[in-house]
């Protein structure tokens, strides 16, 4: 029996659909997954890996959901795909500066998947979004700018090298 995850909260976004799901199992989320990438789609996955205001340190409690954006990745790589991780930022800042520490968070992320879970680089890339692409706008409160803070995996399509 597969656990659900408690608050594991994603969005899939597709070209032709959003879904939002929260306290998703990992074979749930595959099943999803298979259903928008049948149309070689490009996925994006939210995942809220926590980082404090103004740093790209990762925090401990990031855990699961690094577990399972590593297992989404492998099972990617399996089938010769890719990934690209994409960090964004709130929007306290200049935005120039924003921008900077987005890629430095989805740079820490495709750090520690290579170093902890033995992803092979040749499989990862990363950018940056800084605040450009929120999910909440406009940031009202403090828990709108810690859902910002957020990074995306988006699976590529088999022979996309970026």
């Amino acid at each position: 029996m597969i656990a659900k995850i408690k608050f594991f909260r994603i969005s899939i976004i597709s070209l032709s659909a959003v879904f939002l799901i929260g306290c998703h199992s990992l074979e749930g989320l595959k099943k999803d997954l298979k259903s928008i990438t049948k149309n070689n789609e490009s996925p994006k996955i939210n995942f809220y890996i926590n980082f404090d205001n103004n740093s790209d340190q990762i925090s401990s409690a990031s855990k699961l959901n690094l577990d399972k954006m590593a297992q989404i990745i492998e099972e990617a790589s399996s089938k010769n795909q890719n990934a690209l991780i994409v960090g964004h930022t709130d929007s306290s800042g200049p935005s120039d500066y924003n921008w900077e520490l987005s890629l430095r968070r989805a740079n820490a992320v495709v750090e520690y998947l290579i170093k902890y879970y033995k992803i092979s680089p040749e499989k990862l890339r990363y950018d940056g979004k800084g605040e450009d692409e929120p999910l909440i706008s406009p940031e009202k409160t403090e828990q709108d700018k810690i859902r910002n803070r957020r990074v995306e995996l988006i699976i590529l399509p088999v022979n996309t090298k970026s």
